[in-house]
């Protein structure tokens, strides 16, 4: 998809949300609307179950695939896009994954403790995270991500961009699509690079999930992000940064000390204005920090998640 094409669509779904979902045939492709009940030249349309097991463009050898305007995983993308931006989403719409992160602290009741996760808590969360873009909540512009078998990652602006941006994460559970990540941020970052591995979306996906996280400006509390970097850190950099649970945390749920890991946030942030993010080796991105017109650089790492598409961060230093 042309960088064109993503910005036309971008400001289409800007100016329409609420009501999503909605993409415009591009120029010089058929319009199915007009052209319901006549017969495809072009072959026998995939199956669904095709559709979303290679739910991108066909791409080259080890390449990555892009999620097409077409796949049920972009639909499913928009409509969460813009339930969260009405305030809709349901804590039954997100993955048990996702609950897991969010869904704390565990109360009482034995069920929550059982399942892992509050549903109460985390409905609160999501109503953390759209008030903070307050009363006049922006347009959020269209998702455009990559996908796997099973698991999609996305990300959009805020309209308009330079009011900072989203990321979000499908996986498929019970057949249907569920959110699986969801965060905003609003310090300025630079574009990713066009991806060269099939990997490289996902590690992007996580590595810049952590910088959101760890250099907001308020958009998200620390309260709210403090769950996001918990789930992103691998047990040695959890160790590392000091941040192992207590006996009451994992009562609560929690495998890392939130009380200990929130004041880090800033501490890693380091209280950058903004940063960039690239590949510098197998598992590994530079990232540099700019503050008050200097810059640091940092070296990320990452290792593979417990789960298909998901990544850990075991390493952030500076270089």
């Amino acid at each position: 998809m042309t960088r064109s094409r993503l910005a036309a669509l971008a400001l289409g779904l800007a100016l329409a949300l609420p009501g999503c979902g909605k993409n415009e045939p591009a120029k010089g492709e058929p319009d199915k609307a007009k052209d319901k009940g006549k017969p495809d030249s072009g072959g026998p349309a995939p199956s669904p179950s095709a559709v979303t097991t290679n739910p991108g463009a066909t791409p080259a050898a080890g390449g990555p695939a892009e999620v097409r305007p077409t796949d049920p995983a972009q639909t499913a993308a928009e409509k969460f896009v813009k339930e969260f931006r009405d305030g809709a989403v349901k804590p039954d719409e997100l993955s048990p994954t996702f609950l897991k992160v969010v869904g704390k602290p565990i109360g009482p009741f034995d069920a929550d403790k059982a399942r892992g996760y509050s549903t109460d808590e985390a409905a609160r969360w999501l109503r953390a995270v759209r008030g903070g873009l307050g009363a006049d909540a922006p347009n959020l512009g269209l998702p455009t991500g990559h996908a796997q078998a099973g698991v999609a990652v996305f990300t959009g602006t805020l309209q308009p961009k330079e009011r900072g941006r989203y990321r979000l994460r499908l996986a498929q559970d019970g057949g249907a699509w569920k959110l699986d990540w969801f965060q905003v941020a609003n310090l300025p970052a630079d574009e990713p690079r066009k991806p060269q591995t099939a990997d490289e979306p996902f590690q992007d996906f996580a590595a810049r999930a952590f910088l959101d996280a760890v250099t907001d400006k308020g958009v998200m509390t620390p309260d709210a992000r403090v769950r996001l970097v918990g789930a992103l850190l691998s047990p040695r950099y959890r160790t590392a940064l000091g941040a192992d649970p207590g006996n009451q945390d994992k009562g609560q749920g929690y495998d890392y000390n939130p009380g200990w890991l929130k004041p880090k946030l800033a501490e890693v942030g380091g209280g950058a204005d903004s940063y960039t993010c690239a590949p510098a080796g197998p598992d590994v991105f530079r990232v540099e920090f700019t503050k008050g017109g200097a810059k640091t650089a940092h070296t990320l790492r990452l290792v593979r998640g417990p789960v298909a598409g998901t990544w850990l961060v075991d390493e952030f230093a500076p270089q």
